[in-house]
């Protein structure tokens, strides 16, 4: 018998999956059900961030100002500006993603724009 089910989450030393509910309560019957568990990739988010690279490539004069702002059109608070966040909007950052978030308020990476790739629940 096979099921079908998703990812809902990741996090750090788990993985949260949903599966058929007739699935979950066989499982809560008999909690030494061995299951064997196979994972597929969905390619498609990776193909509508591809599809709007391509976009941004082919239309890229008309872009130019909205993804690659002068410093002079940026409206940055002084606040931020060469600062650090001083309060984490989501308090579940890790030191890795509050210095990746401080890198790109101070501009230290590169120019704008910045896109944050990673699997689902890691805090982008």
């Amino acid at each position: 018998v096979r099921y079908r089910g998703r990812v809902e989450g990741v996090m750090q030393k788990t993985i949260k999956i949903a599966f058929d509910r007739s699935l979950h309560d066989m499982v809560a019957a008999d909690r030494h059900t061995r299951l064997n568990v196979r994972f597929s990739v969905s390619r498609l988010p990776l193909k509508v961030a591809y599809q709007g690279l391509d976009e941004v490539r082919r239309n890229a004069a008309s872009l130019q100002h909205s993804l690659f702002p002068s410093p002079d059109a940026l409206h940055v608070s002084p606040k931020v500006a060469g600062g650090n966040i001083t309060r984490k909007v989501n308090a579940m950052l890790n030191e890795l993603q509050t210095q990746a978030v401080n890198q790109m308020l101070r501009c230290e990476v590169t120019s704008a724009p910045y896109i944050l790739w990673g699997p689902p629940g890691t805090g982008k």
